[in-house]
């Protein structure tokens, strides 16, 4: 990626690559890039297509004329990189976008070329869905059942589409931690498990004051190490919503007895790293499933 910023006034960028990122292996993507500078006065996006392959080049000049001083110090560089007509209608899916402020580039007022790499980020949508959970906790056994009821209103994700899902649920106690996977529900955003997922755990009430417990859900389609998780909810340690909160003190205040809970599924940026599993093939029961 390249800006200049000449003396007349004109700013250009060109060069933007790797746009396939870790997509899975077979796919091929119809690259479209966009260029903007939002409340630019008379200046529309621009916008450069390649052919289709997994590693587009563009080598192509986007110019903005009558860029001031003060702008430079205001505005700011969308480009946003999508995979052209492969939506319903033909209509072009976001890849991801990168944003940047040009006061952040010291080097722009020298009027010389600048060069610099600025990574493409997928869009995080606003609504990742729900989980439904009911859990149970048994105390003589030293029991702890997660019955995984079903995950709906996902998201699509961009080029893959409609997600593979598991979900996987990590229980830390004291020292100790345990995860468990679903099987892997396929191509949709309603996914039904009514499976029962289950840990041995310590069931005092300091024991169970110390338990951190964190319901992943992922799509399995995705390839990027670290990085196919949808969204999370959490009960224990760590419980935000009303709906965690009420359904953990349920459990652990009436031992023995099945309390429900549908939770709104958050970000997973804003949650504690989780070490999980390999999950099952689609069909395959967890061998803790009743």
């Amino acid at each position: 990626m390249v800006f200049f910023w000449k003396s007349g006034g004109q700013f250009d960028n060109w060069a933007l690559e790797a746009l396939a990122g870790e997509l899975k292996p077979e796919m091929e993507i119809h690259a479209l890039c966009k260029v903007s500078i939002p409340g630019l006065k008379g200046a529309k996006e621009q916008t450069s297509e390649t052919m289709r392959g997994r590693n587009p080049m563009f080598n192509h000049e986007f110019f903005f004329d009558n860029v001031t001083h003060e702008e430079l110090d205001t505005k700011i560089v969308i480009i946003t990189a999508c995979h052209a007509g492969g939506g319903i209608k033909g209509k072009d899916i976001v890849i991801g976008e990168a944003s940047v402020p040009l006061r952040d580039i010291r080097e722009m007022n020298t009027k010389k070329e600048i060069k610099f790499i600025e990574e493409i980020k997928a869009l995080v949508p606003k609504k990742l869905g729900k989980i439904y959970t009911s859990s149970i906790i048994e105390k003589d056994s030293k029991r702890l059942t997660i019955n995984l009821k079903k995950v709906d209103a996902l998201p699509k994700c961009g080029l893959i589409g409609a997600p593979d899902v598991c979900v996987k649920i990590t229980l830390t106690q004291g020292a100790k931690t345990q995860t468990k996977s679903s099987r892997i529900i396929k191509n949709t955003c309603c996914a039904v498990y009514n499976e029962a997922v289950m840990f041995l755990c310590g069931t005092s009430k300091n024991e169970l004051a110390q338990t951190t417990i964190v319901i992943s859900v992922h799509d399995a389609q995705r390839t990027c190490t670290g990085d196919d998780t949808i969204g999370c909810a959490y009960l224990g340690i760590g419980a935000v919503d009303k709906s965690e909160i009420d359904q953990w003190k349920g459990c652990t205040d009436h031992l023995g007895k099945e309390y429900k809970g549908n939770h709104t599924l958050k970000a997973p940026q804003t949650a504690p790293p989780v070490h999980v599993a390999e999950a099952n093939e689609d069909g395959a029961a967890d061998e803790d499933e009743d």
